[in-house]
């Protein structure tokens, strides 16, 4: 590509794989051509690499095709060479014996009746291999499934020093989340032929919020859900981000719980409230050292491309607001 991203040179392998020939690829902007690589990983490198003039590389799903690719972006200024591999085989390959490997684990977790030490043995090998089964698990679920991944990744380092019991708890509470967004979008084929792409998010966060009430005691949580349809990604992001700030509400604030998601004109904005004592008024979440906060703002940045606010509300209590664009803006 030029400096523009126009394609100068596509050779017959790449164009096989990008289903086009050639000579129509040559001459277009490579993420006209292609909107599904526009903010994927792939976009990332190759930006980073033009911008700052060394090589990157890494993998990339297509959701469109179910297919990994492994690339390498080489910048010679003022062009750069993309380089791409189809690994769609070896990761499918990987997927079939990660997931015979959990399955054997798992029944030896249950059938054993190992003493605690054991199990708790089982369990860290048991989510070592899920991570990796994470990742190519039924197409349809996988990109949620690689949230979870990435939450063990990030709270590994708490689990030796922290409560064991609440670490292995969180990551049962967000597995149950993402399941409920599967038996959501299974049920959904199942009647409309809907498919899997997209999800109301209404559908999704009060099926998740139904879940949470049952375990908030006294506490009432109160919810108004506009019913936007978004990317099942999108949605699945938003009931993680939900299930922690309402977690979070029910074990350290006060008072009723309400959870808004509003359309404002091509942006949507999700805010849950309690009526604690709200932040702390130096509170910055980057200081904090929480991993639901770090989960919060992660998905907020990366997942939902849009930004977050914790404030303290005048009249009392706390609010986490998160503002994101809709799809196609």
């Amino acid at each position: 590509m030029d400096a523009r991203w126009n394609c100068t040179y596509v050779n017959r392998a790449a164009a096989d794989l990008a289903g086009a020939a050639a000579a129509e690829m040559r001459g277009r902007n490579l993420w006209q051509a292609f909107p599904a690589l526009v903010g994927s990983a792939l976009e990332d490198a190759c930006r980073r690499a033009m911008k700052e003039q060394v090589p990157a590389e890494g993998e990339f799903h297509d959701p469109a095709t179910d297919r990994w690719l492994k690339f390498r972006a080489q910048p010679s200024a003022p062009s750069l060479t993309l380089f791409v591999t189809d690994i769609t085989p070896l990761r499918q390959a990987e997927a079939r014996a990660s997931h015979q490997e959990v399955l054997a684990l798992n029944e030896a977790l249950i059938l054993s009746g190992m003493r605690q030490h054991e199990l708790t043995e089982i369990a860290d090998l048991l989510n070592a291999r899920l991570k990796r089964a994470m990742q190519e698990s039924h197409h349809r679920i996988k990109n949620n499934l690689q949230v979870v991944a990435a939450l063990v990744e990030l709270q590994t380092s708490e689990a030796e020093a922290g409560d064991r019991g609440d670490y292995l708890r969180r990551i049962s509470r967000h597995i149950h989340v993402l399941a409920s967004i599967h038996d959501l979008l299974t049920q959904q084929a199942r009647e409309d032929d809907a498919g899997f792409d997209s999800l109301s998010a209404r559908a999704g966060l009060e099926r998740l919020l139904s879940l949470l009430q049952e375990t908030s005691g006294v506490r009432h949580i109160r919810a108004e859900i506009a019913d936007v349809r978004l990317p099942t990604q999108q949605v699945a992001s938003l009931a993680l981000v939900v299930s922690e700030c309402v977690s979070n509400a029910i074990k350290h604030a006060a008072g009723d719980i309400e959870v808004t998601l509003r359309q404002e004109g091509s942006r949507a904005r999700l805010e849950i409230s309690d009526g604690g004592n709200g932040f702390p008024p130096d509170f910055d979440s980057g200081q904090a050292s929480k991993t639901g906060l770090f989960l919060i703002d992660g998905i907020a940045e990366f997942d939902l491309r849009g930004e977050v606010r914790y404030m303290t509300l005048p009249e009392g209590g706390g609010r986490v607001a998160i503002t994101f664009p809709l799809p196609g803006d």
